[in-house]
């Protein structure tokens, strides 16, 4: 066993304060050592491109935890990297989930991203039709395979977040920058949303 006489004021730090400069400086050597190699901030992936890698991100907008401007922002390094040719247009593709929170729920997060889980779990992550215009996974994998990139991903919203119980409502997702625009009809069927 460990002891120590010290109390918990006594091994107590100062907090750190930080005004915008210094935040900026940090920032900088945080961008430069990349500590963890947590950041994804080099737009050039012509290596990847050039292997015939495909790029299909998602981000949902309602994320607490990584703001879903942080992909936008990657995007738009990568598409200006690129100078706006095709390369970047032909290999990379984000989509925003309106709603979204960390990965899942508050929206129609059944389109086949993350927390994949089966119907014995709940299923709340799985796609409501296992095909390449309601799964990404299968998206990503046509487009890969067939050339075919995912002009929108239909997701679906479970009653109670569970699969067995019923679809709630189903939306369009489309590739950033272009937004599922309703264009009339029952608002609870992705059919009534285009992309524009």
């Amino acid at each position: 066993m460990i002891t120590s006489t010290r109390s918990l004021k006594e091994r107590s730090r100062p907090s750190l304060r930080v005004n915008a400069t210094e935040l900026e400086r940090i920032t900088a050597i945080g961008d430069q050592t990349d500590p963890g190699l947590g950041n994804a901030v080099n737009p050039d992936l012509t290596p990847f491109f050039d292997r015939g890698g495909k790029l299909l991100a998602y981000h949902g907008t309602g994320d607490s935890n990584i703001p879903s401007v942080s992909s936008t922002l990657y995007y738009e390094k990568v598409r200006a990297f690129f100078n706006a040719s095709s390369i970047w247009g032909d290999n990379y593709r984000l989509f925003l989930i309106p709603g979204m929170g960390h990965c899942q729920g508050n929206s129609a997060d059944g389109f086949g991203g993350s927390i994949q889980s089966d119907d014995s779990q709940g299923g709340n992550g799985q796609s409501m039709a296992f095909d390449a215009d309601h799964d990404a996974v299968l998206a990503l994998m046509r487009w890969v395979e067939n050339g075919t990139a995912p002009d929108s991903i239909i997701g679906a919203k479970y009653m109670d977040d569970n699969r067995t119980a019923g679809v709630e409502y189903t939306r369009v997702f489309c590739p950033y920058p272009q937004e599922g625009k309703y264009v009339g009809g029952d608002t609870n069927n992705a059919t009534s949303y285009e992309c524009e």
